[in-house]
């Protein structure tokens, strides 16, 4: 039995740690996040679920604390103080004292701001009933802009990465209310006791997740590469840019050998938020065929016959051939490629298509 410090897991985009430390927790396997930070503690994350927890709890004064200016409302420290101090005094609940600013002698334009923000908060409460979990949270951001905020307060880059991570959560809670009808308050109760467990639980012992650009230069026994999926790894912004494409697949070669004895490669059939059934990564049939062992024998031959991973399409077509593509319609083959097909359509004109996701029909 190996220790669990010798598995390193391996995801290429921030977002997939979700899926990854739900299922650790649940199996009660302890894990460390390395170069970055546990999705339940970033803070697209924890903004998010505290109007949730508040919702749920309009007690909750420290959930509310975090959400008076995210996004940004014009309601300041120093304002956030006075309140406090209020609700201390009168030993009422903040929000409570929220209500009541009126009484309190401050600057019209905060005024406004707090009216402001009664109203969306009343208003979301007033859809708690309504909704489901995942119709709340997805209102919710929609009402708050949340998505705005995140590009105006960050580089494109990075508000991209956590706005997958917003989205990432709501697959979850879609997920989860999807479950037996389960509500929002249930949702919230399920993450504050997951987050209790996580920090009781302080074993030594522990598996190390990490995207795949923090792990150059590092070496574990057994490395566990996730998500070898079309627009994951490689990632979607290489699709049309054979620079950047290249560089997905030097990444996926540094996440091969940060293995000393074995690598697992996984990918999903499905991803909430994602339409559709999602290829397999092109980096997986890539791989010489004696190096690699199949798990689940029914899937993994679905795989190959669908994407011909021992047998390539090359021999199926030749120039001259007439072919019909489900987007560009009928075409004539003009040249076949190793691993690639060019066609002059008759509608488009000549395109340039990887055979494996051609997915062409020769026409007799």
């Amino acid at each position: 039995k190996r220790p669990l410090g010798d598995f390193l897991i391996l995801y290429r985009i921030n977002a997939q740690s979700r899926a990854l430390e739900s299922a650790l927790q649940k199996s009660g396997i302890n894990y460390k996040i390395v170069g970055g930070i546990k999705f339940y503690e970033r803070k697209e994350i924890k903004d998010i679920l505290s109007y949730l927890k508040f919702l749920v709890n309009p007690k909750d004064s420290l959930s509310l604390e975090r959400i008076i200016n995210i996004p940004p409302r014009g309601i300041g420290q120093e304002t956030l103080k006075i309140l406090k101090d209020r609700s201390m005094e009168l030993d009422l609940p903040l929000f409570e004292v929220i209500k009541s600013h009126k009484e309190l002698d401050l600057n019209p334009r905060i005024h406004n701001a707090l009216d402001n923000f009664v109203t969306l908060i009343e208003t979301l409460m007033s859809k708690v009933s309504e909704l489901s979990a995942y119709e709340m949270v997805s209102f919710l951001v929609d009402e708050i802009h949340y998505y705005d905020y995140l590009l105006r307060s960050y580089d494109p880059e990075k508000a991209q990465e956590k706005i997958e991570n917003v989205k990432e959560l709501m697959g979850e809670i879609r997920k989860f209310s999807e479950e037996n009808a389960r509500t929002l308050t249930d949702y919230v109760l399920m993450v504050s006791l997951r987050s209790d467990i996580d920090e009781y639980n302080a074993s030594p012992d522990f598996v190390t997740l990490m995207t795949v650009h923090n792990a150059k230069g590092l070496e574990f026994p057994v490395v566990i590469i996730t998500g070898l999926e079309e627009s994951i790894f490689p990632h979607f912004r290489s699709k049309d840019n054979p620079i950047e494409l290249e560089e997905e697949r030097r990444l996926f070669h540094v996440a091969l050998t940060r293995a000393k004895e074995k690598v697992y490669i996984t990918y999903a059939k499905s991803r909430y938020l994602r339409r559709g059934y999602l290829e397999p990564s092109r980096f997986i049939y890539e791989l010489p065929e004696d190096a690699v062992d199949f798990v689940g024998k029914s899937e993994v031959e679905t795989i190959i016959e669908k994407y011909h991973f021992k047998e390539k399409k090359r021999g199926e077509f030749e120039p001259g051939d007439l072919v019909h593509h489900q987007i560009f319609g009928m075409g004539k083959v003009v040249e076949v490629y190793e691993d690639k097909i060019k066609v002059n359509f008759f509608k488009v004109g000549l395109k340039t298509l990887v055979l494996e996701y051609a997915k062409l029909e020769r026409v007799e």
